[in-house]
């Protein structure tokens, strides 16, 4: 009767483990008062307490790194469809304007994007020149690895710091590794499509100013991050955001990009205004409307 009902205990407790921590904590509660609770179910309830729902402890997120097998198979298939492209006559030309749209993604993010686009332009021996080379831009993602997934809450100072410069190496590394790769495909999309990034197509000439961007804010991008993007508008070459408090707006900074960007090292807490703009080439755009939100602590 005795092990009938440990068992039944532990199957209570492995389902409340499964379930929030407010249940778990619950669970250990009732299970301690009756007294059957087993030294060994205590573990599994304080290490399911102090685990995030990625499965890691102390809320870290969990880096997905591809194995030497997931990169071989996809360095086999590019390299397939790079010789099955020789034997066939080339498009007509075309201008390619890469977007990989890096400025959107967290360092995980990044990391795992730069991952997946590595053994493909690598299986390539057009892109052989490209600069900076895949090896340069691995090198600053094996750097940025075992930082891309601590909490916020937690990392130090100097590697939040790092990581913040190890980020912004490998965005533009990579901008530039993808822009090179364009210019050695010369003007032959299919090649250029291997590499799997994408791309947007060339505008036409427009002389008279774009209309506002629908704007939105997103604050679960990290601490002292927020995310600004809005629907791409047609003509449009870059966005421009500016931020900042008050009502002088000639005292906001200012960043230019994509129509999807993260605006970085604000102080949490702070609240802050954005606004947006939409560019071709000089000619800014018609601003949005102002919107405020407080920035993240995590």
């Amino acid at each position: 009767m005795k092990n009938k009902k440990n068992k039944n205990t532990a199957k209570g407790l492995n389902k409340a483990i499964a379930g929030t921590t407010k249940e778990v904590a619950e669970q250990l509660y009732v299970e301690m008062q009756t007294g059957n609770l087993k030294t060994d179910l205590v573990l599994q309830v304080v290490l399911a307490i102090s685990t995030d729902a990625a499965g890691k402890p102390d809320g870290d997120k969990k880096v997905p790194k591809l194995t030497v097998k997931q990169k071989a198979a996809i360095r086999t298939k590019t390299e397939k469809a790079f010789a099955a492209l020789a034997v066939v006559p080339p498009p007509p030309t075309e201008v390619i304007i890469p977007a990989p749209a890096l400025g959107s993604k967290n360092p995980l993010e990044l990391y795992s994007y730069c991952e997946d686009k590595f053994p493909r332009i690598d299986a390539v021996s057009t892109f052989d020149t490209a600069s900076p080379s895949v090896a340069y831009c691995t090198a600053i993602a094996d750097l940025l690895f075992p930082l891309a997934g601590i909490n916020s809450r937690k990392i130090s100072e100097a590697d939040l710091k790092n990581r913040r410069t190890y980020t912004k190496q490998l965005r533009d590394g990579f901008n530039a590794m993808a822009l090179s790769c364009a210019l050695l495909a010369n003007g032959n999309a299919s090649l250029f499509a291997l590499t799997e990034i994408a791309t947007r197509r060339k505008g036409n000439r427009n002389h008279t100013r774009l209309a506002a961007p629908e704007m939105v804010l997103n604050v679960k991008k990290g601490e002292g991050v927020v995310g600004v993007k809005c629907k791409p508008i047609k003509f449009a070459k870059s966005y421009t955001i500016y931020f900042g408090t008050g009502a002088d707006i000639t005292t906001y900074q200012s960043q230019t990009g994509s129509s999807s960007q993260l605006v970085e090292d604000l102080d949490p807490g702070r609240q802050i205004s954005f606004y947006m703009t939409a560019n071709t080439g000089k000619l800014k755009g018609f601003p949005c409307a102002a919107q405020a939100v407080y920035v993240p602590y995590n």
